[in-house]
């Protein structure tokens, strides 16, 4: 280890050192300091070692949460794929039952809906029905749906509107 070779290496420049003729008391007290010095050095040490598995036990926890994040991730697209799904198929079924519904009966119901959603119906219908079903709406309705539907591409111009 480091440490190591650094505590072997202070103790050899320690004891070359030029000391005191003869003087023990000196050579003890430097024998003690090194050795306290050593001391210090193998706590610190431990120390880090003691920091450093704990610092791998958390990068493993991250990791894992990491992954589990990553799941349910996966989870709720797929989720979310399943939803618009379903949502579709239920817009694709409204256009349907609308399309085959007299206009005066579509606009009466179109009429109290949200216009987002009159939109995605309408953008499953045949125009000449949207364009039937509009010219019954309310003036302000029927613009409303009807820029939307220009956003798609779908040019309707209901006319005579209320």
């Amino acid at each position: 280890m480091a440490l190591k070779k650094i505590f072997i290496l202070f103790i050899f420049l320690s004891m070359s050192m030029p000391l005191f003729a003869g003087n023990k008391a000196i050579k003890d007290e430097q024998l003690q300091s090194i050795k306290e010095e050593h001391q210090r050095l193998l706590q610190w040490e431990k120390e880090l070692q003691q920091k450093e598995d704990r610092l791998k036990k958390i990068e493993l926890n991250i990791i894992e949460e990491e992954s589990k994040l990553k799941s349910l991730k996966t989870e709720i697209s797929n989720i979310y794929k399943k939803i618009k799904t379903i949502q579709d198929a239920n817009v694709t079924e409204l256009a349907t039952i609308y399309s085959k519904m007299k206009p005066n009966e579509a606009s009466q119901i179109v009429s109290r809906m949200d216009v987002d959603l009159a939109v995605k119906i309408f953008l499953k219908m045949k125009p000449n029905k949207i364009a039937k079903i509009l010219n019954l709406l309310d003036r302000g309705k029927a613009v409303k749906i009807t820029e939307k539907l220009a956003l798609y591409g779908v040019n309707i111009n209901p006319g005579g509107n209320k």
